[in-house]
Order: structure tokens, then C-alpha cells, then sequence
């Protein structure tokens, strides 16, 4: 059992709340979803990016066809109006009869060309609408599982978030009974050396950078006074023979 009298061994176990704390913490920040996520996001990305002058065409496509309906819609009414012309008894001379027939064969004529033209169009933007629309689907199932990835990960972190708070109620806990002096300089030297400022001495190497002490220092420290603050002579970091 840990002699929680001596505030070394006490200073080991806040290492320890220290380190599951830091592995935690990677973790939330680091969640395998997380990439998961982002590959999706680009793959999304790729996907707009490759079809992006694909819609254009078919946009300019839709943009030709709607003028083409505008003008046909107008030459509809025109030979409508023409039409009625000649069939009141308000049309004129035979010359006059004449023109408005010519006049009126000649839209029927541009209608038709408008027309053929809008077949063609039709023709063009049918196999565009299918990409689109088959990238669409694509990206809709991209996002679904991005929504889903990320309420899965959200899940994850907030019962991680749970843990983590609890370690840190009892590293602090375990910290007030550490002197303060201690406790500071146990915080200097994890924050300079990864995260590990204090280490135990074990069968002459220190736990903290796996390095061998001489044998000259290994004895030394077997002869301090047990309250004695002592450090790794490899790497620094608070040493608990």
C-alpha cells in the first residue's frame, strides 16, 4: 500500500492521474472519427470540384432553353394573333391576306428551328442532369455519414469529458496533500519534459527516460534521507528511489 505519509509516493500517484489525464485528453482531441470525418469532407469537396464545370454547362444549357421557350411562347401569340386576322372579316385585300399568310408561315418556320433547337439542348443537359444528379446522391450519402460520424463521436467525447473531469477531482485531491514547493517544481519539469516530472527509480534506471544511473549514483541515492529531494541525473525529472 502507498505510504501516503511521504509525499514522494503521493507526487507519483498525481504523476500517474497526470498521465491517464494526458492519454485522455489525446484522445478526445485526437478521436479516430475525427479523421474519418475529414476524409469524408474532402472526398465531398472533390466531388463539387469535379462536377463544378459539368453544372455550368447545364446551367448555360437551361438558361438557352428557357430563352428559347420565352421566344417560342411570343411567336406562338404572334401567329395566334395573325391567324385571327385572317379569319375576321377585318383582313384586308387579297395582297394583305397574302403577307400576314407569309408573315405567319415565316414564325411557324422560326418556331420550328427554335424548337429542333431546344430538342438538342434536351438532347445535351439529359446526360449532365444524370452526373449531377448521380454526384448528388453521392454527396447526400457522404453528409449522412459525416452527420452520423460525428453525432457518434460527440457521443464518445461527452462520456470521455465524464472520465476526464473525475480524474481530475482526484489529481487535485491527491495534489493538496503535496507540499507546495514540491508540487511547483513536480509542474516544471512535466511541462518542459512531455509531461512526465516525476519518475521512479527502478533496479538503478529512472522510469521517466528508461536511461541507466552509474552505479556511483545508484548507491548515493540509496543513502538519502527519504524526504530528500532528488533528481534524474539523465534527464532531470524528480527521482523516487
Amino acid at each position: 500500500m502507498t505510504d501516503h505519509q511521504n509525499p514522494f509516493e503521493l507526487l507519483l500517484e498525481v504523476q500517474e492521474e497526470d498521465i491517464r489525464h494526458d492519454q485522455l485528453r489525446h484522445q478526445i482531441d485526437n478521436h479516430p472519427l475525427l479523421a474519418q470525418i475529414a476524409a469524408l469532407h474532402e472526398q465531398s469537396v472533390s466531388i463539387d470540384g469535379s462536377t463544378r464545370a459539368q453544372r455550368m454547362e447545364r446551367d448555360a444549357y437551361i438558361v438557352r432553353q428557357s430563352e428559347i421557350e420565352d421566344k417560342v411562347r411570343d411567336l406562338d401569340r404572334r401567329v395566334g394573333e395573325i391567324n385571327d386576322r385572317l379569319r375576321s372579316d377585318s383582313s384586308g385585300s387579297f395582297r394583305d391576306q397574302a403577307a400576314m399568310s407569309k408573315e405567319m408561315n415565316s414564325l411557324i418556320e422560326r418556331k420550328r428551328t427554335l424548337e429542333d433547337e431546344e430538342l438538342e439542348l434536351m438532347e445535351l443537359i439529359e446526360p449532365l442532369e444524370a452526373l449531377l444528379n448521380r454526384a448528388h446522391e453521392t454527396q447526400q450519402r457522404l453528409h449522412s455519414q459525416a452527420r452520423a460520424d460525428h453525432e457518434a463521436m460527440t457521443k464518445e467525447r461527452r462520456e470521455l469529458m465524464i472520465q476526464l473531469d473525475e480524474i481530475v477531482s482526484q489529481r487535485n485531491a491527491l495534489a493538496l496533500s503535496v507540499p507546495e514547493s514540491l508540487l511547483n517544481e513536480y509542474n516544471r519539469l512535466r511541462a518542459r519534459l512531455g509531461g512526465i516530472g516525476a519518475a521512479r527509480l527502478v533496479h538503478g534506471m529512472c522510469s521517466g527516460c528508461n536511461l541507466a544511473l552509474s552505479a556511483t549514483e545508484v548507491d548515493r541515492l540509496r543513502h538519502v534521507n527519504a524526504m530528500e529531494l532528488v533528481h534524474c541525473d539523465q534527464c532531470g525529472r524528480i527521482l523516487v528511489p
